[in-house]
């Protein structure tokens, strides 16, 4: 979020006949209500390429990942698309991939869990590590809410 600028990603949104294409959704807050400003999509896109996994917002300019991105050869590499606003219009500016990347790489899973169910950065009882009891679940891996 950006002053009165909301993103949202929806990894599992079907674009035309690509199932989990994925799309971005902006949305601006006038006062006390939200609206939708514009879907964003790739230019590019491709089924099972989840854009939306990941976004950030600065200003005028977004960020948002494609975590199943194919780029060249390597399937799901993942990539990111940057999107500027002018007025109320969202433009894809550029795509980013990394030039070293395979098909080996592995997406950052802040909330995988072990064979125990333990996310093993955040061992209950570890001296100095705050923990949250309750609140929301989320998802296994991804950390979507469930």
């Amino acid at each position: 979020m950006w002053e009165d600028t909301a993103l949202v990603g929806a990894v599992y949104e079907k674009v035309g006949p690509n199932f989990a294409q994925g799309a971005a959704y902006a949305f601006t807050r006038s006062g006390t209500t939200w609206s939708e400003q514009a879907r964003l999509i790739a230019s590019d896109g491709e089924g099972q390429d989840q854009l939306g996994y990941s976004v950030a917002l600065w200003g005028n300019t977004a960020l948002v990942g494609a975590f199943g991105d194919d780029v060249g050869d390597n399937s799901a590499q993942g990539s990111a698309y940057v999107f500027v606003r002018s007025g109320a219009t969202w433009r894809e500016r550029a795509h980013l991939t990394a030039s070293d990347g395979d098909d080996s790489d592995q997406p950052f899973l802040p909330y995988a869990r072990d064979e125990h169910l333990a996310r093993p950065w955040a061992i209950p009882g570890t001296p100095q590590l705050m923990h949250r009891v309750g609140g929301l679940e989320k998802e296994d891996g991804t950390g979507n809410v469930s």
